[in-house]
């Protein structure tokens, strides 16, 4: 009875330790090689179909770190010059291929989806905002 006892303990912790072995890898491989983490600039702004990005507003950049931070750095003309006006963090969570969960640092969830294009070097989120579409299109920077 004890040899079973023991032979059934060293079998549950082999089958615990690769378990948390294959957790640890698969959400290293995850987080540091997805494809949305990088530094991406705003190259494309329409609305209802029609373009509308500004010099400034290209400016505009979201950053995807592989600690699962998102920092979105938004720029805007004051005065008659472009400045950042705001800079927002969240925390990213890949839910699926072009689909991710963003939360607010004051705890507001989104889903959104992000359509990827031209080898995953681009990505565009379509939104509906006061019955008007607006079409971003961001460019991953090198």
């Amino acid at each position: 009875m004890k040899l079973f006892k023991r032979s059934l303990a060293i079998t549950s912790l082999f089958l615990l330790s690769i378990s948390f072995q294959q957790c640890n890898s698969s959400d290293t491989v995850l987080e540091s090689s997805d494809i949305i983490v990088g530094t991406w600039k705003l190259t494309s702004l329409k609305v209802d179909g029609a373009e509308t990005i500004t010099t400034c507003k290209e400016s505009n950049t979201y950053t995807f770190e592989s600690g699962q931070v998102l920092r979105k750095e938004l720029y805007d003309v004051v005065n008659g010059n472009c400045q950042l006006i705001q800079t927002q963090i969240f925390s990213w969570l890949r839910i699926e291929r072009g689909r991710y969960s963003l939360t607010s640092s004051n705890g507001f969830n989104t889903v959104e989806d992000f359509t990827f294009t031209d080898n995953d070097t681009k990505f565009s989120v379509t939104e509906m905002v006061n019955g008007e579409q607006i079409v971003s299109v961001f460019t991953k920077q090198p």
